[in-house]
């Protein structure tokens, strides 16, 4: 462990059941974390967060390997290396990683290649308008070629008709809320 370690509010799980994405059978759980803080930086400590996810997750009686944890892209500021140390048990464990992208800069770039995710959730932030931009559709793109040829999945939000027609063109297979 890096500095000191705290958690200024308890974790805790709740079920959620309302989620329209979700298939018949599946469960949802969303945690609160409040701000979770290594040395009482900006950074995520995934070891005091995961102590709470993994307590939850046991008294569910759900498997590690059933689990993806989406990961914030605000979590992705400097050297994503430490983080991708930090989160190597939750991976031997059989955790997905999910990175919640709201922009395609370089911090997410690195964060892929060296996080290795399964999936990219791509924000309304970078799908809204695609149709009718032609910078915002080569960049879109070139990113999910990117996550293509690293075998990431990409996922983005349920758009209008037009914006969910170019996104498929560019390869995008799986929407959601």
């Amino acid at each position: 462990p890096r500095g000191e370690q705290r958690a200024d509010r308890a974790l805790g799980p709740e079920f959620v059941d309302d989620d329209p994405v979700l298939p018949p059978g599946a469960r949802l759980f969303e945690f609160q974390v409040g701000e979770v803080r290594d040395g009482g930086g900006d950074n995520l400590n995934p070891e005091i967060l995961w102590e709470g996810v993994r307590a939850a997750l046991t008294a569910a009686q759900i498997p590690l390997d059933r689990v993806t944890l989406a990961l914030d892209d605000q979590y992705l500021t400097g050297d994503p290396g430490p983080l991708a140390a930090d989160l190597a048990e939750l991976r031997l464990d059989g955790v997905g990683l999910c990175l919640d992208l709201t922009d395609l800069g370089r911090a997410c770039l690195e964060a892929l290649i060296l996080l290795r995710p399964e999936r990219v959730r791509l924000d309304g932030a970078i799908t809204e308008g695609i149709a009718n931009s032609r910078i915002r559709r080569a960049t879109t793109g070139r990113f999910v070629r990117i996550c293509q040829a690293l075998g990431v999945e990409v996922i983005a939000r349920r758009e209008p008709p037009e914006e969910r027609r170019v996104l498929l063109e560019l390869g995008v297979r799986r929407f959601d809320a």
